[in-house]
């Protein structure tokens, strides 16, 4: 029996066919993600402590954000943050998958021993590089101490150096997930392009800045997005590591927004500051994408 793709009914069941099955993922994404989006932008114009009645303030949240100090305190530290950490993270990332490529045996050893970090709780991760960079008994400390005889550093308690402590946390984590990105992506460039840049003399530097890296600007693209998307949004390393501290120096602005929501407990003016850090990443990625888009 033949069935006739092209038939009105067997393609209004295959659409009736392709909704049905996503459903599920139309509920979560409604339910995760567009329902809290729009209810945050409602508690933004509120006045709400989680007990009494909420207050509507129209725009008094965003009038006293762009007042307060710490606001933009904590922005500042979280830009400085990721300029820190994504151009390390990326280019430290590339390089490593670099050489696992040129590696022929144990490659997927290694491979795995870097990628196994992702797989560990940034909770933990900053439980134990807290526990490493304590000035009194830290194990930094330590090394520094009794083999290069200096003087004890206040990794975690010196406001100039604090900040480069906790990106050091963030890049120790996060490497193995991009440099498995990398490491895919590098496997996947055409071998006779490599070849062809060989046979005219092309040195291994020639051949990933000319041959490599042009392969992998869709790569590139998705993985600084990814990278500026995940640090403008660090939380745990400043909440764990330092509290914010030393003198606010490593308060990001997640941690001020849960510091506003959880220990002053003014959702309104919480709510405000994330719908702007929102709105950062969202023009953020419009202008890489526009970029890349200009660039090809």
């Amino acid at each position: 029996m033949k069935v006739n793709l092209k038939s009105s009914s067997f393609t209004r069941n295959i659409r009736k066919a392709a909704y049905f099955f996503l459903i599920p993922s139309l509920i979560y994404y409604v339910t995760v993600w567009v329902y809290p989006l729009f209810r945050n932008i409602q508690i933004s114009f509120l006045k709400y402590n989680f007990i009494d009645a909420p207050k509507f303030v129209m725009f008094d949240n965003y009038i006293n954000l762009f007042k307060d100090k710490y606001f933009w305190n904590a922005l500042k530290n979280t830009f400085a943050y990721t300029g820190i950490v994504v151009p390390i993270l990326l280019i430290s990332a590339f390089l490593v998958a670099l050489l696992l490529n040129e590696i022929a045996r144990g490659r997927r050893f290694f491979s795995t021993i870097i990628f196994i970090t992702t797989s560990f709780s940034m909770v933990a991760v900053a439980i134990i590089f807290r526990l490493m960079f304590v000035t009194e008994f830290g194990v930094i400390n330590m090394w520094l101490v009794n083999i290069f005889g200096m003087q004890p550093v206040g990794w975690l308690t010196d406001s100039r150096i604090a900040l480069y402590t906790v990106a050091i946390t963030g890049i120790w984590k996060e490497l193995g997930w991009f440099m498995m990105i990398y490491l895919a992506a590098i496997q996947n460039v055409d071998v006779t392009l490599i070849e062809a840049a060989k046979i005219d003399g092309a040195n291994a530097v020639q051949i990933i800045k000319n041959v490599t890296i042009p392969q992998l600007k869709p790569v590139i693209l998705l993985t600084t997005i990814v990278a500026i998307i995940l640090e403008l949004q660090v939380f745990a390393q400043s909440y764990i590591m330092t509290g914010g501290g030393p003198s606010r120096s490593t308060e990001t602005i997640v941690y001020y927004i849960y510091k506003a929501a959880f220990r002053s407990f003014d959702a309104g003016y919480a709510s405000a500051m994330s719908l702007i850090l929102f709105i950062i990443i969202f023009i953020i990625t419009v202008i890489q994408l526009r970029v890349f888009r200009t660039e090809n």
